[in-house]
Formats: C-alpha cells, structure tokens, sequence
C-alpha cells in the first residue's frame, strides 16, 4: 500500500485525487492546497505529489519545506505542462519524479511505486522542456524519449527471462517483489533491469514499463505478494 499525501494548486486536485484514488494499493491521506507550514506531514506519508497546472513558483519552495523537514520522504510534482525553468527549479528544489497528469493508470501506479521505494522517475513531456546548461543531472535521472522503434519490434530484442522481469516491472512490483515471484536473487533482477534497458535503448525503468503498455502486451492484471 502507498500512503500518498497531495498538495499544490488548487486547480485540478479534485481530479488528480479521484485518479489516485481508483487505483489499487493507494490511499490518499490528505489532498489540500500548499498553505502554512507543510512540513508537518502523517506519519505513514510514504510519496508526496505536488499537484501543477500553472506552474508556479510554489511549487519548487514546497518540495525545499518538504526536503528540509527531518526523514522526510520522496516528493514529486506532476504537471500539465513544464517550462524549462520550472523544472530545473523543481529539480534542484529535491524532487524526485517529475510526471504528467496524462499518464495511463497503470503507469501513473508503476511510477508512483518507483517514487516510493526511493528511485527517480522523469517523465519527458510531448513538448520537451529545455534543462539549462547550469543544472547537472545524474545520467540516470536525465529526462529523455523512449526509443523511436516500435514497442513490438523493441520488445522482440530481449530473452525470454528479460520480458518476464519486464513484463512484472511494468505492473508496477519493485524487484524485491521480481526476485520472489521468479526465485532469482534481487542482485539478477537488476542485472535483468539494466539489460533490459540497455537493449531497449531507453533512460529509466518507467520508460521501459511504457513499452510494455503500448505494445498492449500486459493484458491481465499482476498480483502483488502480500
């Protein structure tokens, strides 16, 4: 279960918590405009999402208050639309994902999944924003398009062991959850990953997932363990 806590602009937070709310293992535990002194979240918050659509500055000194309050956790902003400005702000601000308001459930979840157990997701908006030359990013948390091959053809690149881990980190299990429903060690689910990555030419585990959902390949829902 994720315990998400949604802030940010008023305008669409009624939406993005319905979304959020209709997907399995989530629950919203407050939806409320930044106001006051956010740095006093539930206990049990395990993803902040800080909700944009004007892209304000805001947002970018929110993610600092969450970032400075003692164990805080993962924040990120989802967004219409970005300028490059507001995500280098929202970047050096702390976040550590940067979504968009329309992914497809499935992928919103497996995002939200990544987010909360301490990895990055950048999503590249249809419109790329310009990072400024002043921010440097990690390699693996540049933002970047997934591979202009179509998903079938990609997909035809990886062994039949890869698509099965694939297959599972497009439902959204972390690779704690890979290595027990396939009986391989986590240090060969990542081995896995990053093979799967590297054959499909694509930035981050997310933008593999998407492949997945394009090429409609995950046609029955996956079971999380207990």
């Amino acid at each position: 279960m994720i315990c998400v806590y949604v802030t940010g602009e008023t305008e669409g937070m009624d939406r993005l918590t319905a979304t959020l709310q209709s997907l399995p293992d989530v629950t919203v535990l407050r939806s409320k405009p930044v106001k006051g002194d956010v740095r006093r979240l539930p206990a049990d918050t395990d993803l902040v999402l800080l909700n944009s659509l004007q892209n304000t500055s805001a947002i970018p000194r929110t993610l600092l208050q969450f970032r400075a309050a003692p164990d805080a956790p993962p924040a990120a902003v989802i967004a219409t639309a970005w300028h490059g400005t507001f995500l280098a702000e929202c970047l050096r601000a702390g976040a550590a994902g940067i979504l968009h308001h329309g992914l497809q459930p499935r992928l919103l979840l497996s995002a939200m999944r990544i987010l909360a157990s301490g990895g990055n997701v950048y999503f590249e908006y249809p419109s790329p924003p310009v990072t400024p030359p002043a921010l440097h990013l990690p390699p693996t948390a540049a933002p970047g398009p997934a591979t202009t091959v179509p998903a079938d053809i990609a997909l035809k690149r990886l062994t039949a062991r890869q698509r099965e881990v694939l297959y599972l980190l497009a439902a959204g299990l972390t690779n704690a959850e890979i290595s027990r429903r396939l009986g391989i060690t986590g240090d060969t689910v990542k081995e896995h990953v990053r093979a799967v990555m590297r054959r499909l030419d694509v930035p981050h585990r997310v933008a593999a997932a998407r492949l997945v959902h394009e090429a409609g390949l995950l046609k029955e829902p996956v079971t999380k363990d207990d």
